[in-house]
């Protein structure tokens, strides 16, 4: 039989599941009173990464030292099961628990493990003492597969990731772990030989080759030794569908793979110091949504499971927010994105990783989230600048340091002798003791006036200038001569959202384009900081340029533009 191009139609591979179940005997040990129960147990994993385990305990066999004489319902309440409330009258507390230390669930395919059990709860027969079933909740806990092969691939499932993926890589297309691997099309029908037929085969070798690459379509990235990639499910386009609808607000829509190299998989703790979890924080900035994870899985050379830690990983709901980085191709060509974003902030940044850049990462993304006020929009983003202000210390300075040597002198002067007049006042009217201590606090504050500052715009425009950035220097000069200039104006609207909680509009007469401008591209400027601060050498989307297109670079904006180039429309 000939073949068609439909033959070589990609096909799902079928190794992940969103969802997950292990069945199989479990062992439960407990603390006070010490022992064990044993029974058939059914593991659950939903696509949040909860995990719960339903038990049906076996009466026979319960192990302990502690026999109680209300059966298995005493032995799982433990030790304050039932008490003495007086003479012959004993009180029973449904609610007590025997803390359980452990829980074990054999499977045919491998081991459940944890020792972090967060609660659990029984369902009994009433005075019988007999538990027909006991449902737990756990946090941090394992599967360990029955084979033995080496690790090769640890596997991040993607909630709430949502992009186009663009990108192909020659050494990924049959990859062990492709959602959709690319068939191999024989070489009878790439290799077109010279001769009469020469056109309408190579036209049919483009159709197959066409049908083949179809579903080749990933974000790739170097990693370690080697390259990883980012794939989205088979079930991507509902679940982009149910999240931008409302109707799920978490849902895995992607996997991310790396090479494991020679980093320890063992357990978090040992791989918190090689794993890259903050590539999370990459894929939020890049796509405006928060992106979380439910568990971490590692795999062989072959795809095949080696282990699955799960933990409570928190995934938030998904909010529809900007997109900064699209997978589209630069002017210089090829697409340098969010692939390049990972390469760039792994292998160049010193502050990758950081607490504080993960913070500002976050109120980036949630000033520009769909629904988001402008009083909200503009907290996010004084948050974000003054976690960025504080660590590259452009929050505070001595006002006078700018000065020369007399000038410095001339300054001092003047403030030890005002700080001397106002403490003169205390006896000025004969009111005594009765001012002095307010007196002598105004007086310092006199005598300190050419000391530190930390006026928000002022930080906001010292770490721009730190940056290379000159959007202050281009926006101070557009608001000369007005009564306040654009940093005193970013500091009395960080100061309006965060003393009074909102920004006073109609009374303080504030023009509400004006405040969307600021915070638009306020959002830019400070997506170019962090940008920057992750070595981003790729293009990302400009929110104050409406129609564009083609990605454009950080440095993009420039020292002679003018004010309407960054936004402001007035």
């Amino acid at each position: 039989m000939a073949l068609t191009p439909k033959d070589f139609e990609p096909q799902a591979s079928d190794w992940f599941s969103a969802a997950l179940e292990y069945v199989g005997r479990c062992r439960a040990e407990f603390a006070a009173p010490h022992g064990s129960v044993e029974g058939t147990a059914t593991v659950s994993v939903n696509e949040v990464g909860r995990v719960s385990i339903r038990m049906v305990p076996e009466a026979e066999s319960l192990e302990t030292d502690s026999i109680s004489p209300y059966g298995m319902e005493g032995f799982l309440g433990g030790e304050d099961y039932a008490c003495e409330a007086g003479p012959g009258v004993t009180q029973i507390d449904p609610e007590a628990r025997n803390p359980c230390t452990m829980l074990e669930v054999a499977t045919p395919r491998g081991t459940f493990r944890t020792d972090d059990v967060l609660y659990y709860g029984t369902h009994s027969l009433m005075n019988t003492g007999e538990v027909t079933e006991a449902n737990f909740a756990v946090g941090m806990s394992r599967f360990e597969a029955e084979t033995r092969a080496e690790p090769a691939y640890w596997v991040l499932p993607l909630a709430n990731f949502l992009s186009e993926c663009r990108q192909r890589h020659p050494m990924l297309d049959r990859h062990s772990l492709r959602v959709f691997p690319t068939p191999e099309v024989p070489d009878e029908i790439t290799h077109v030989p010279v001769g009469p037929d020469h056109d309408s085969l190579l036209t049919k070798a483009y159709q197959f080759l066409t049908v083949a690459e179809s579903k080749n379509r990933l974000i790739y990235f170097g990693f370690g030794e080697g390259v990883g990639f980012v794939e989205r499910l088979p079930d991507y386009s509902e679940s982009e569908r149910l999240l931008l609808e409302g109707k799920e607000r978490r849902k895995t829509t992607a996997i991310m793979v790396g090479p494991t190299g020679n980093g320890s998989v063992e357990d978090f703790e040992r791989m918190r110091e090689w794993f890259p979890f903050d590539t999370l924080s990459l894929l939020t900035l890049a796509t405006g949504t928060e992106v979380g994870f439910p568990w971490v899985e590692i795999r062989d050379a072959e795809g095949h499971l080696v282990r699955r830690l799960h933990g409570r990983f928190g995934i938030r709901p998904f909010r529809k927010g900007r997109r900064l980085v699209e997978e589209k191709p630069m002017r210089t060509g090829g697409i340098k994105a969010t692939g390049r974003l990972i390469e760039c902030a792994i292998s160049r940044s010193g502050d990758f990783g950081e607490s504080f850049l993960r913070a500002a990462i976050v109120h980036l993304v949630r000033a520009r989230q769909e629904d988001q006020s402008l009083d909200d929009s503009m907290s996010h983003l004084a948050r974000g600048f003054e976690t960025l202000c504080k660590r590259y210390r452009t929050s505070r300075r001595v006002l006078s340091q700018d000065l020369g040597p007399m000038r410095r002198a001339d300054v001092e002067a003047v403030l030890d002798y005002a700080a001397g007049r106002l403490r003169s006042l205390e006896h000025a009217d004969g009111s005594g003791a009765s001012g002095s201590s307010s007196l002598d606090r105004i007086a310092a504050r006199a005598r300190g006036a050419d000391q530190t500052d930390n006026a928000f715009g002022v930080a906001v425009s010292r770490l721009l200038k730190a940056f290379w950035l000159p959007d202050a220097h281009i926006l101070e000069k557009h608001y000369r001569g007005r009564t306040l200039g654009w940093a005193a104006l970013l500091a009395h609207y960080r100061g309006d959202v965060t003393h009074h909680g909102y920004l006073d509009i109609l009374e303080a007469g504030h023009d509400v384009e004006e405040i969307a401008d600021v915070v638009f591209h306020l959002h830019d400027t400070l997506a170019r900081v962090i940008l920057k601060i992750l070595r981003f050498d790729g293009g990302y989307k400009p929110g104050t340029i409406v129609y564009n297109v083609i990605p454009t670079r950080v440095d993009w904006v420039k020292p002679h533009f003018h004010a309407p180039a960054l936004g402001y429309k007035k």
